[in-house]
């Protein structure tokens, strides 16, 4: 599995779960889960937050950023339909 595909299951599974928003560091954490289910880390956070930069520019991942303002931590929502 590669970090785009591990990434992208996550957005899967959240719209699965009802859930339609997620923050910067629920992406950086994947790189844990990552080591847990695979028994290493499939890239270290800022590569998981590089490859989500990318989905976003390329259109590929069709988010928007929330204003939070209770927070400086970005907090996104998922615009795309990606079942």
């Amino acid at each position: 599995m590669k970090v785009k595909d591990h990434i992208m299951g996550f957005i899967k599974n959240s719209l699965v779960l009802g859930n339609r928003c997620f923050y910067t560091h629920d992406i950086q954490s994947l790189s844990d889960q990552g080591l847990m289910r695979f028994g290493r880390r499939l890239g270290s956070y800022g590569s998981y937050n590089r490859i989500f930069r990318e989905l976003k520019a390329d259109g590929y991942l069709d988010v928007r950023r929330v204003e939070n303002p209770k927070s400086r931590e970005a907090k996104w929502e998922i615009r795309g339909n990606y079942a």
